[in-house]
């Protein structure tokens, strides 16, 4: 069985909303890193959560909004580039 859960955030407030299929729903906001500058994750954290406690570890579908995935991605090149990572 598979279980949908949709991600959506905003890189500027951090804030971001989590939608299951089953109908829970939560809110949250990323950790503060900088002025302006939020941490991605904890809503990915919590969607694992959410589907091991509350679903048995059922099989994920993450779908992620345009805008979370953008904040993800913009998140995941700064912390490479302050790691001295060079992309392949």
């Amino acid at each position: 069985m598979t279980v949908w859960v949709d991600i959506d955030g905003a890189a500027h407030s951090g804030c971001y909303q989590c939608t299951c299929e089953c109908g829970t729903k939560w809110l949250g906001q990323g950790e503060r890193h900088a002025l302006g500058w939020y941490c991605p994750v904890a809503p990915l954290a919590e969607v694992v959560l959410h589907l091991n406690l509350d679903h048995g570890g059922v099989e994920l579908e993450l779908r992620m909004s345009p805008r979370y995935r953008d904040w993800l991605g913009r998140y995941w090149s700064r912390h490479q580039q302050m790691r001295g990572v060079v992309p392949a």
